[in-house]
């Protein structure tokens, strides 16, 4: 019993390692990333949220208070949300059929 309370508590106060933060900043600052923002919205990111985490990451090592504790903890979650609602399956959306729709081959009248 004891042993799902600490996962449940290493859950709720989950940390990504500054590597992942780093990976995350890169990611968002590639060359990639920025072209493809660029044509989806117009303009480039400037990546400064994905970069202020990573350097709170570091500084957290360093300090370790427990308003950069907090801060880290909410970005992972939020990250981990982000994810989990990207990667969820469509099955939500969408009607699974056994068989094609009654007038999936009728033709339209032309009028």
């Amino acid at each position: 019993m004891e042993e799902s309370g600490v996962e449940n508590k290493e859950n709720r106060e989950k940390i990504l390692s500054c590597v992942d933060f780093y990976d995350i900043w890169r990611r968002c600052s590639s060359i990639s990333s920025q072209f493809h923002r660029y044509y989806q919205y117009g303009e480039f990111s400037p990546c400064i949220r994905e970069k202020k985490n990573f350097k709170s990451c570091l500084w957290y090592k360093v300090r370790k208070t427990a308003e950069l504790k907090a801060e880290l903890i909410a970005e992972t979650k939020e990250i981990d949300d982000f994810l989990n609602f990207v990667h969820k399956p469509s099955s939500s959306v969408w009607e699974f059929r056994e068989d094609p729709a009654a007038d999936w081959l009728k033709k339209e009248e032309l009028h």
